[in-house]
């Protein structure tokens, strides 16, 4: 598998350092970049660790397992605080069961 193109590809030195040392790189939740933000318009209960920090980490984390980063860097290790930003209770099962009907959809 091949890592998707994207503006990932400006911190692949970083992640290969990593793999390559043994050492984990952490996701820290933050709150959506301003391009982004328009989602939560007329709502700033949302923001911070009540959704925001949740959404745009597990997005964000969906995307590095989705990319093909692991593939490349098998010893990479990711961690995500906060359990886990929901991926491992909600998102992930769906998340690749999606990808498995997708890929063998005609």
């Amino acid at each position: 598998m091949s890592l998707k193109q994207g503006p990932a590809e400006r911190f692949l030195p970083f992640w290969e350092r990593a793999g390559a040392l043994g050492v984990p790189g952490y996701l820290h939740p933050r709150d959506p970049l301003p391009g982004n933000q328009g989602i939560y318009e007329g709502h700033p209960e949302l923001f911070g660790a009540v959704s925001t920090f949740t959404a745009e980490t597990a997005t964000h984390a969906l995307r590095l397992m989705t990319s093909g980063l692991f593939d490349r860097f098998p010893r990479l290790t990711v961690i995500l605080g906060h359990l886990g930003e929901t991926l491992p209770f909600n998102i992930v099962g769906r998340a690749l069961r999606h990808r498995r009907v997708r890929s063998s959809a005609p």
